[in-house]
């Protein structure tokens, strides 16, 4: 099995339900876990930099939801990779709660086959 990840790479979006959301921005974190069932021949199946720019489109559009950029990176990928198995964690920095928190995040993990 051969992962190539892009870990905590961060953004500011326009991301959220609520209307000052896309006016104030949100600072987003991505994590994007590529993994493939190969040998050493198939290397490299991926390149590192593809994941980013593929992140970097993805959050460049409004989504209302972290579930919302998730859907969009995993159909993404997916169309790049079709055989590859996904893990993908959103975060959303200094969400607008009430309380002090450091982050709310949004995990989506592909089971292996």
């Amino acid at each position: 099995m051969l992962t190539v990840s892009v870990v905590n790479a961060q953004f500011i979006a326009p991301i959220g339900l609520y209307p000052q959301e896309s006016k104030t921005l949100n600072q987003i974190g991505v994590d994007v876990h590529v993994s493939k069932a190969t040998d050493i021949e198939g290397l490299p199946f991926i390149d590192y930099t593809e994941v980013y720019a593929i992140i970097k489109t993805t959050i460049g559009k409004h989504h209302k939801t972290l579930e919302e950029i998730i859907k969009d990176l995993y159909k993404a990928i997916k169309e790049q990779q079709p055989d590859c198995l996904l893990d993908i964690k959103v975060r959303k920095l200094h969400p607008p709660v009430s309380g002090q928190i450091d982050y709310t995040e949004v995990c989506f993990k592909d089971l292996q086959s």
